[in-house]
């Protein structure tokens, strides 16, 4: 049995409040798990279980958690780029672009996002966006550290696809 969503509602609060818990919202300061009282361990363990069903290949589930989070808390970069690594699985490479330049715009620095970019974008026929983005991995694999083998290998990666194109 899966647990309960936490309650969002607000009656504690009155329509002055409200208000302004709105304009925090719409002008980018807060999240409406913040405005809901959901914990970072609630969101955590809504990620985990996201993350379990991820690993148990179950999808669905994986991307219902990713996408309820990234609802609630659209200002958390790995909830976003999980629910597009979620839909570029599920071949959803439109939407999961979508998602991804949301994240790069978040985060800019972080060389997977790019990865997985380029391999969507590549999909959709996107050669140049595809070859840009691939770029992009390449210069910050090696801006990151170049003796971590997690970013020596994505840059290899990518390196390798990007010859792909050039043939």
């Amino acid at each position: 049995m899966q647990k309960k969503l936490p309650d969002v509602s607000l009656p504690h609060l009155t329509d002055e409040e409200k208000a302004q818990m709105v304009a925090q919202f719409l002008e980018g300061n807060t999240s409406i798990a913040e405005l809901s009282n959901i914990s970072r361990k609630e969101q955590e363990e809504i990620y985990s279980r996201g993350y379990q069903a991820w690993n148990e290949a179950d999808m669905r589930t994986a991307t219902y958690c990713f996408a309820f989070l990234t609802q609630i808390n659209h200002l958390e970069h790995r909830f976003i780029f999980a629910l597009a690594c979620a839909l570029k699985v599920q071949e959803q490479y439109q939407h999961a672009v979508n998602l991804f330049n949301h994240a790069l715009q978040m985060e800019s620095e972080y060389p997977f996002t790019y990865w997985h970019s380029a391999y969507c974008l590549e999909k959709l026929g996107e050669i140049d966006a595809a070859r840009d983005a691939l770029n992009s991995t390449i210069e910050l694999c090696y801006a990151q550290n170049n003796n971590n083998p997690q970013y020596s290998e994505l840059r290899q990666k990518a390196e390798s696809m990007l010859q792909t194109f050039n043939i």
